[in-house]
This record gives C-alpha cells, structure tokens and sequence, in this order.
C-alpha cells in the first residue's frame, strides 16, 4: 500500500513537472495596452536680441489628453468618454518627459500647452509683457517606444 502511495505520487510529481515545463510565457496579444515615453524640449522666443529660442519658463505645464477608446482593444464606439488627462511640467533646460498609456497599433494623444506670461526682451534693450501661447497638437504614440518631440510658444 506505501509503494502505491508513494508511486502515484511520483507519477503526479513527474506529471505535474511536464505540465509546468511546457508551459510558456503567454503572448500579449496585438493591441494591449502599454507604455511608451514622451519627451523633448518646450522652446519659446523670450529674447529678441538674439536668434536663438530660449527654454519656456520651468513649472510651466504640459497636458496630454487620451481619448479612453483609442487604448481598448475592442472600444465602444457608442459609449462617450473623457479623456485620459496626464500632466507634467517644463523642467531644467526646458525639458520635459512623460510616461503614457498606449497601444501597440498606436495612440492619438493630443497636446495642450498652458499659456505663461514673460517680460519679453526686445531690441534695445526694454522689456514688455507678453502672454505665450501653445498651439494644441496631436501625434500617434506606440506602446514600447521613445518618442522625442519638441514643442514651441508663439
């Protein structure tokens, strides 16, 4: 009686081993949701006496709008949702980076930039303010990618 107990548990052992070592790491379908990284260099004309654009002001906030169906596999077209918001800030040298929910087949993001008031410095030397304006902007993220993109104040 021990020697079948014994062997029908090296039999489920040896069974169960077969069954683990087979096993592989499931494929995530095409379509899952991901992450991809966004980042680059916010850029306005803050100073007229020269021909090179400066960095926007640090703090200033960037934000990106997902549109909830575009990160479905199979979204409801009938369903009307808010958008995904995410935000970040102009850091250090202008830069500025983000990490997104996306698609491997791609995302539509849409980019809006606050606008900020600066004492713009002109030819001569005298300042004025002046309020800058971000034009809103879209582009396609892909899951698994870093994607540069720099943005500009008029």
């Amino acid at each position: 009686m021990r020697k079948s107990i014994k062997f029908r548990t090296l039999i489920a052992l040896v069974t169960a081993l077969v069954f683990i070592s087979a096993c592989k790491k499931d494929e995530v379908p095409e379509g899952s949701n991901y992450t991809t990284k966004l980042s680059g260099l916010v850029k306005a004309e803050l100073d007229l006496t020269n021909a090179t654009t400066e960095f926007a002001p640090i703090g200033t906030r960037i934000t990106f709008l997902i549109n909830p169906n575009d990160l479905q596999m199979n979204p409801d077209t009938a369903a009307n949702y808010d958008s995904y918001r995410y935000t970040t800030t102009v850091l250090a040298e202008g830069k500025y980076t983000i990490e997104l929910p996306a698609k491997n087949v791609g995302s539509m993001v849409k980019i809006v930039m606050d606008d900020f008031e600066y004492q713009t410095v002109y030819v001569g030397g005298t300042t004025q303010r002046k309020i800058y304006k971000g034009d809103p902007t879209e582009t396609t993220i892909y899951a698994g990618t870093a994607k540069i993109m720099d943005l500009f104040y008029q």
